[in-house]
């Protein structure tokens, strides 16, 4: 495994921690978000629905409050975030509220709904000869958040990418002069001590650079020395045998 993957694969995962990191922020604040507007919606609703019960009390007896509230049911129509039901005196559904029209058939996934959707209780309400029952439905609210969770989740991905592809490319720029440090020892190797390095950008590899130019310098100089003593012994040996 070469530097260059270890590097990018430690910023990967680096990366998809951090991602994750913040696609469990997001989910926290959405769910916190959808409880807060869904407790908000609920107690409107319970308070006007409270205010219609009560009302129908003081009605003549002659004239029935399941029909004075079914009929306030029927022209108020969806209430966003709650379903209202009424029952009859022995528990027949007589009314339900109309399924909303917005993004109609769209749900978010089940998952999604089960991190953020909030389970508040259901409220009921007694009146004469009949219940009143709110339900909070929080599924549209969440087929919102789910659409920005999308939305957010392609610019992550569309960001992981080309973060990732920028540093491979950083990477293999900063790595580069490690293929021309080991061109030149593999020189060295051979015996060719001319071999210089170029004076690399990053402060580090200038560094080697230079000391390895200093031992090439050196082992040159040395080679040198020692071709020169080698032909001063040639040419004293040869001297000895004239004489």
């Amino acid at each position: 495994m070469s530097l260059r993957f270890r590097i990018n694969l430690l910023i990967t995962a680096l990366m998809l921690l951090l991602l994750a990191a913040m696609a469990w922020m997001t989910i926290s604040d959405t769910r916190r978000s959808l409880r807060d507007e869904v407790e908000a919606g609920t107690k409107v609703t319970v308070q006007l629905l409270t205010s219609v019960v009560y009302s129908s009390q003081f009605l003549p007896s002659s004239v029935l409050p399941n029909r004075i509230i079914l009929d306030f049911l029927k022209n108020l129509g969806r209430v966003r975030a709650n379903e209202i039901r009424l029952y009859d005196g022995v528990g027949d559904l007589i009314y339900t509220s109309p399924p909303s029209k917005y993004k109609a058939g769209l749900y978010a996934p089940k998952w999604y709904a089960d991190l953020v959707a909030p389970r508040p209780e259901h409220t009921t309400l007694r009146i004469r000869n009949g219940t009143l029952v709110i339900i909070p439905d929080p599924s549209r609210a969440t087929l919102d958040a789910w659409d920005e969770f999308v939305k957010l989740g392609w610019i992550a991905l569309a960001f992981f990418i080309l973060i990732n592809a920028l540093m491979f490319w950083l990477v293999g720029r900063w790595l580069r002069p490690i293929k021309v440090i080991l061109g030149g020892l593999s020189e060295m190797e051979r015996g060719r001590f001319d071999t210089r390095l170029p004076d690399f950008t990053l402060p580090e590899f200038s560094t080697i650079s230079q000391t390895f130019n200093r031992m090439a310098n050196a082992l040159e100089d040395s080679q040198a020395e020692n071709r020169r003593l080698a032909l001063l012994v040639k040419q004293s040996s040869d001297a000895i045998m004239i004489y």
